[in-house]
């Protein structure tokens, strides 16, 4: 079925109790690409991962220049975090850096890791979510956390910065 925009998929296997449950957003990514497509004239590209130390190793002053997409940020970060944590988390830390943007301070930087971003989005459209649930674990549910923090993180303020996900 359908629910918030996600397709959940029940996949059938011989194991009575275990339940193997695929999330996918393809529509809903198909839509983020599209809506940048229509604001962007760059063509977009086959990319393996959504971000690159390469974004800031190229770090110059043409870098911290005004932004072209600063005007419509605030619709892509909002797009790019309701897929992050509901379907996607292989973009959770890539849109992480990029919500830290706003339309004030918006550069050229923030719009080579959108653009990243949804080229990833794209190469990586059928990618789905996979969770197994096993009725015989009843008793005990895991949740593991992992944080990760960096001084001086953020090229742009010099501040520190930070990260999560739950598993």
């Amino acid at each position: 079925g359908r629910s918030l925009g996600h397709r959940i998929v029940e996949i059938k296997n011989d194991d009575p109790h275990k339940r193997e449950i695929a999330i996918e957003m393809k529509d809903y990514i198909r839509t983020v690409i599209e809506e940048y497509k229509e604001l962007s004239d760059r063509n977009l590209i086959d990319k393996d991962i959504p971000m690159s130390n390469a974004n800031y190793s190229k770090v110059s002053q043409r870098n911290l220049e005004k932004g072209t997409m600063g005007d419509q940020c605030a619709h892509f970060k909002g797009r790019l975090l309701w897929l992050a944590r509901t379907s996607r988390p292989d973009i959770a830390f890539a849109t992480h850096v990029l919500t830290r943007s706003m339309p004030d301070n918006w550069t050229v930087l923030d719009d080579e890791i959108l653009y990243t971003i949804i080229c990833y989005l794209e190469s990586t459209i059928n990618q789905v979510l996979h969770i197994i649930i096993d009725d015989r674990d009843n008793d005990s549910f895991e949740m593991l956390n992992m944080t990760d923090s960096h001084y001086g993180g953020c090229i742009k303020t010099g501040r520190s910065t930070s990260g999560y996900t739950s598993m």
